[in-house]
């Protein structure tokens, strides 16, 4: 997020050079420094005890399935991220979650830490974001997952390569 007036006081910012950074927004009321950064999400692909993947339906993000995701909450670790997202969307609860990596989503200025999530099926749970919700074969699920504007697809293919590598 850009900031071009304080978010304490309101009052407009001035740039200032801070550090090895350059020049940053600085409020000389507050005395403090605001940084354009990028907003942390986490991306999860929540596989079941059969290998399947559950996708979402969110026809606000895309006509195509998608994972599950969600912001990360101040005060939240990118695991409780993980869990409360996964709970909150679909009902499912995290037994054990996996770091897989994380990418920049440029249009809309966010982090994506992408998890790996290990739940014994139950039935899903209804969510005013979430249209509709199913478990999919993972080969499936790679061709008809969201890849236009979207790091679905990104994340579900690393997730069947760690998936194989954890099999073999």
């Amino acid at each position: 997020m850009a900031f071009r007036f304080c978010p304490q006081c309101g009052h407009p910012l001035t740039l200032r050079p801070v550090g090895d950074e350059g020049e940053q927004p600085f409020c000389a009321d507050c005395r403090r420094f605001f940084f354009d950064n990028a907003v942390p999400c986490v991306l999860v692909a929540i596989v079941n005890e059969r290998d399947e993947v559950l996708l979402l339906r969110q026809a606000y993000i895309t006509d195509a399935p998608t994972l599950c995701s969600g912001y990360v909450k101040n005060g939240d670790t990118l695991e409780d991220a993980v869990r409360r997202e996964v709970l909150e969307e679909t009902g499912q609860q995290v037994e054990r979650c996996r770091y897989v990596g994380s990418w920049y989503y440029a249009p809309k200025g966010l982090i994506m830490a992408g998890f790996l999530a290990r739940v014994t099926a139950c039935p899903f749970a209804s969510s005013a974001e979430v249209d509709s919700l199913f478990w999919e074969d993972m080969t499936r699920a790679q061709h008809i997952i969201a890849r236009e504007n979207n790091l679905s697809g990104t994340l579900l293919d690393a997730c069947v390569s760690l998936l194989a590598e954890d099999h073999s």
